[in-house]
């Protein structure tokens, strides 16, 4: 943080919103090496999507704050308890 704020004294703001969007990349990647945690494919979509039971997608719901497979087990509850269901594309 403290040295994305310094920065902004020197780049455009174009250039910082496309630095910070590297974030949701760099952050499944990062805790995968220094951490050794393997992502799920959630983890790097952003969420687990949710779909009717023609499988049409409605939208998604996002996750994150605990590891990989809980946040998906959780986001996947939610969704089976709405009455809907979760997958991928």
């Amino acid at each position: 943080f403290l040295l994305f704020t310094s920065g902004a004294r020197h780049l455009k703001a174009v250039e910082l919103t496309l630095l910070s969007l590297t974030e949701i990349i760099a952050g499944p990647l990062l805790v995968w090496v220094f951490l050794d945690e393997v992502p799920s494919k959630a983890a790097f979509s952003g969420g687990v999507l949710i779909l009717d039971a023609d499988g049409a997608l409605l939208g998604a719901v996002g996750i994150s704050g605990d590891n990989s497979d809980n946040d998906e087990a959780a986001a996947v509850a939610g969704i089976t308890a709405a009455g809907w269901s979760a997958g991928t594309r």
